[in-house]
């Protein structure tokens, strides 16, 4: 089966010049206006299905852009399951197979788009090309047919989709492939009942008959010159079949209704689902003979567990599925290797993914188990910081919010890793794949030393640091966007900085005050015992108690805002140059044509 490998798009709406890999099941995600839209509409603008035509337009062609430039569309279609085409494509496509690699084989179709040279008239021509970029001839309507793509836009118009004659249910009812006797057979039935409806709702024959001689009189006198043939007669149903077939309404009983109702009174999000459920019957009636289908949005007004069960239904499709999405109800479930993260970067696109063979399969399963448990909101952020601990997850976002920070308008996300993970999740956000800054914050102890010796083993360790002395080249590490507490842990370095009556207020609202009380009696109680400090104590007992560090942490940040204590100088420190990287990502999308409306 046939599928996009990699489209190129010049001068089209934001796009500048943007080469995008494709993958069978691709996650097209990203801010709102960055283009993810514009790409589904360019893919079926050139090979949507039923389309008689191409569908760019001047409007299309990037804003700013010279007169007389032209938007140029490159596609690259390759097997999905093999190296070459197999009989059936070599017979549609014959000498416009390319050879590349060998004996590998593939389809260069190049579309371009605008003004003629001669007359001026805006046109749009698609042709093949071969590997060395000359002309192999029109891409013509059985090759078309051949390669159809099939868009299924968010739905946010169900009447449109409903009743339409280019709407979906127009569509499916255009595939029943009535024969013409059934066609006459209904056409009559459909007179006889017109007929009986008419005089039941035009009251008797000759009220009818008195209303269309009075019109048909007028109409003679008028155009006709008093001839007396003119007639209007009434119908309740239309004279073609297939027209009345796409009128049918569509009605729906859901559990706790005892009758069904039609489609416009069930709530929005019902609506999507069947929708998308004509989507899929179209797809059937079309014998998937499809090279790609375009999902836009398939999350809109559905909660969330719904939208999974809609993402994982849409995942089993037998062909390639190009899905864009603001949520990560679908990321969630998606492997890291097939997103695909577009960004504005002053007035134009650009596109970020993951390399082939650029994650290994068990950092691939790794970075997917933890989006399914810990969520997957980080790839849509402006900057990521990951930490070992929950606690830095609960506590940092208050902290930040004293300094004025906040973290939800920045896009910054906060992750929870174990240590280990560190390096899976470096690659995954890095310049080379989804090319998303961070930080890293981990506990001074083998955890440091462990990153740093995967830095080194993957050749991202800064020069002039030895991964067995990580103090000396702090300040390089920390350049590089590597941290660690210098006391321990993170709770460590709230109590460094005089934190342990917060602690002892947090412990009691959360525990009780004689829970602390008895294990400092116990503690101090031991032969031997040197009396400790404060926070000794309090980090014995957070760590030999069963209670929840993570909500004790929260607290005692709370505790600090409320209190007007000082943020700590090293959480401060983490917390603005997190802050700056999101800010830097927004100068850099915000930095060009205003006017520019992208899609």
């Amino acid at each position: 089966m046939l599928r996009i490998t990699r489209i190129r798009l010049r001068n089209y709406r934001t796009f500048d010049d943007c080469s995008l890999d494709l993958r069978p099941r691709t996650v097209i995600l990203g801010a709102n206006n960055v283009g993810k839209t514009s790409l589904l509409e360019a893919i079926e603008s050139i090979l949507g299905a039923g389309r008689r035509g191409y569908g760019f337009t001047e409007d299309d062609i990037r804003r700013g852009s010279p007169l007389g430039t032209k938007i140029i569309v490159d596609l690259t279609i390759r097997p999905g399951d093999g190296e070459r085409l197999n009989a059936d494509e070599h017979a549609v496509f014959g000498t416009h197979v390319d050879i590349y690699d060998g004996d590998r084989e593939q389809l260069l179709v190049r579309v371009e788009a605008g003004p003629d040279e001669i007359d001026g008239i805006f046109r749009t021509r698609a042709r093949f090309l071969k590997s060395d970029g000359g002309d192999d001839g029109p891409l013509g309507a059985e090759h078309r047919q051949a390669l159809a793509v099939l868009l299924f836009q968010a739905p946010r118009d169900a009447r449109r989709e409903l009743f339409d004659r280019f709407g979906l249910w127009a569509r499916v009812a255009g595939t029943l492939g009535l024969s013409d006797e059934q066609l006459e057979r209904l056409r009559r039935r459909g007179e006889e009942m017109g007929e009986t409806l008419v005089g039941e709702l035009l009251g008797s024959a000759s009220g009818a008959e008195q209303l269309a001689h009075a019109v048909s009189q007028l109409l003679g006198d008028v155009l006709y010159g008093g001839a007396a043939d003119a007639a209007l007669a009434f119908s309740a149903t239309p004279l073609d079949p297939r027209q009345l077939l796409r009128q049918i309404e569509l009605r729906l009983r859901v559990p706790g209704d005892r009758d069904a109702r039609p489609l416009m009174e069930h709530s929005v999000g019902t609506q999507s689902i069947v929708l998308f459920g004509l989507f899929h019957a179209y797809l059937h009636a079309l014998h998937y003979q499809l090279l790609t289908i375009g999902v836009e949005e398939p999350e809109v007004h559905l909660f969330p567990h719904a939208a999974r069960a809609l993402v994982k239904n849409i995942r089993a499709l037998d062909v390639q599925t190009l899905v864009t999405t603001h949520s990560t109800s679908v990321t969630d479930l998606a492997d890291p290797r097939d997103l695909l993260v577009l960004r504005r970067q002053g007035d134009r696109t650009i596109a970020c993914a993951v390399p082939d063979g650029y994650l290994t399969e068990d950092e691939a399963k790794d970075i997917r188990r933890r989006m399914r448990a810990a969520g997957s909101g980080f790839v849509f952020a402006r900057a990521v910081l990951f930490a070992e601990g929950a606690s830095e997850e609960l506590a940092l976002p208050v902290l930040a919010e004293s300094l004025g920070l906040d973290l939800d308008s920045l896009g910054v996300s906060l992750v929870t890793v174990d240590g280990s993970s560190f390096r899976a999740f470096a690659k995954l956000l890095h310049p080379q794949a989804l090319n998303i800054p961070y930080l890293m914050v981990c506990d001074n102890d083998q955890a440091v030393r462990q990153l740093l010796r995967d830095l080194a083993n993957t050749g991202a360790l800064p020069p002039d640091v030895a991964p067995n002395h990580p103090q000396a080249g702090r300040a390089i590490l920390e350049a590089a966007g590597y941290y660690w507490w210098t006391v321990g842990d993170f709770e460590s370095c709230l109590l460094a900085a005089g934190a342990g009556p917060l602690f002892r207020q947090a412990i009691a609202e959360l525990y009780g005050a004689q829970r602390l009380g008895q294990y400092e009696q116990q503690f101090r109680s031991q032969p031997g015992r040197v009396p400790a400090d404060e926070r000794e104590l309090i980090l014995g007992f957070l760590r030999q108690s069963r209670v929840s560090k993570p909500k004790i942490a929260q607290r005692v940040a709370e505790l600090f805002v409320e209190h007007g204590c000082p943020v700590p100088e090293e959480v401060r420190r983490l917390l603005e140059r997190l802050a700056q990287l999101a800010r830097d990502q927004m100068e850099i999308s915000s930095d060009g044509d205003p006017a520019a409306e992208p899609r």
